[in-house]
């Protein structure tokens, strides 16, 4: 007698509904359309987001991202999310470059942390990654009067410590801040800390560990140079998820997904939410799944 086949487990998709562009990115993209509708072109201080696909989106409506100050061809030059050190401000008001601020309302209110410790007397520490723009921007907006710590390890490796005030990269995972606070809170004789972390980067960091607790797989679509879709990607990996980093549909084929029909989808904050429904949709036919009622609104099938 044949015994009957085990039938292949429903597949399980859930969609993150806090997953793509976050707000701040949303605005500074809005601005730079007005601004470029209202000029005819518009040069951005680096790219607007990290994400391909949207930069060459905007280009095509006259938005061109340059390297920095001394590369912008436009009347008008377009502060990305990330800020600009004073530096390059300065650079911009020598050549009389008109400019339109779409730094991030959270950035912003870091820089202005950061300065009222200096000006309070402690000696700044800021958490995160030294060459990430938002640290470069931070970082100049206090002359250069604050120390990088990037690590753990590197906060572990300090001698005693003084008065010090402390704030950190926006889209830091909240246990990372806090842990790295934790040590240098230990060696400090005073610590006024500031938690200068992103409300929506927080929100996407904890329901994809929620995610990724309910599946065995976890696409995080988004560009390797971003530093929150890193983030992500190493939340989900904690969570005990199996974790593929991508930046598009085209890379979702039968031999990234493997064996696994429990899928978790998210983006970073570049992350159109249309680029999402996509890579769902490739995800969904794969595996043979009927789409949902609502795409990002229903999150599971």
């Amino acid at each position: 007698m044949t015994r009957p086949q085990a039938q292949a487990p429903r597949p399980l998709i859930i969609v993150g509904r806090y997953a793509g562009l976050c707000w701040g990115v949303d605005r500074a993209v809005k601005i730079a359309r007005e601004t470029a509708a209202r000029e005819g072109r518009l040069n951005t201080i680096g790219p607007l987001v990290h994400n391909e696909r949207v930069v060459r989106e905007l280009a095509k409506e006259g938005i061109q991202p340059v390297n920095d100050v001394t590369q912008v061809t436009t009347p008008v030059a377009l502060i990305r999310t990330h800020g600009l050190p004073p530096a390059a401000l300065q650079e911009a008001q020598r050549r009389r470059l008109r400019l339109v601020d779409a730094t991030c309302p959270t950035v912003a209110a870091a820089q202005t942390r950061a300065k009222q410790l200096v000006e309070e007397g402690y000696d700044l520490c800021i958490i995160g990654r030294a060459r990430h723009p938002e640290i470069v921007a931070l970082l100049g907006s206090v002359d250069g009067k604050a120390t990088v710590i990037e690590t753990a390890e590197q906060a572990e490796s300090l001698g005693d410590l003084g008065r010090i005030g402390i704030v950190g990269q926006t889209t830091l995972p909240a246990v990372t801040f806090h842990h790295i606070a934790d040590i240098l809170r230990r060696k400090a004789q005073e610590a006024k800390v500031f938690d200068t972390l992103c409300r929506a980067a927080l929100a996407n960091q904890a329901e994809v560990e929620e995610i990724a607790r309910q599946v065995d797989l976890v696409l995080v679509i988004g560009s390797p140079e971003s530093a929150n879709t890193k983030h992500l990607a190493d939340v989900a990996r904690a969570a005990g998820a199996h974790v593929a980093r991508i930046e598009g549909p085209e890379e979702v084929s039968p031999q990234l997904l493997g064996s696994h029909r429990r899928i978790g989808i998210t983006g970073g904050a570049s992350t159109p939410k249309p680029l999402i429904r996509e890579v769902e949709s490739r995800v969904r036919d794969l595996l043979h799944a009927s789409p949902p009622d609502s795409p990002l609104d229903s999150a599971t099938s």
